[in-house]
């Protein structure tokens, strides 16, 4: 786990302005409940898009843990 707070962290120093706007554009799009076009994420690197991938299933998970018991509460942004 911890690819969210990875991506947050790669948003803060960017080397590529293109992939932090696609990946800038999840995170939000993921923290607010927003529609986001998928076909964006072709345009990263692998790296960049596994890990965009591996941060939407860590979401989805936190989703599921936060909502099945309140004991847990993960904050999905800073």
């Amino acid at each position: 786990m911890f690819y969210l707070q990875h991506l947050r962290a790669q948003l803060r120093e960017p080397q590529d302005p293109a992939t932090a706007s696609v990946l800038g554009d999840l995170v939000h799009a993921l923290e607010r409940g927003e529609t986001f076009d998928l076909s964006r994420l072709d345009s990263l690197s692998y790296r960049d898009f596994e890990m965009a991938v591996e941060s939407i299933r860590e979401w989805r998970s936190l989703r599921y843990i936060q909502a099945d018991d309140p004991v847990y509460t993960f904050p999905l942004h800073d």
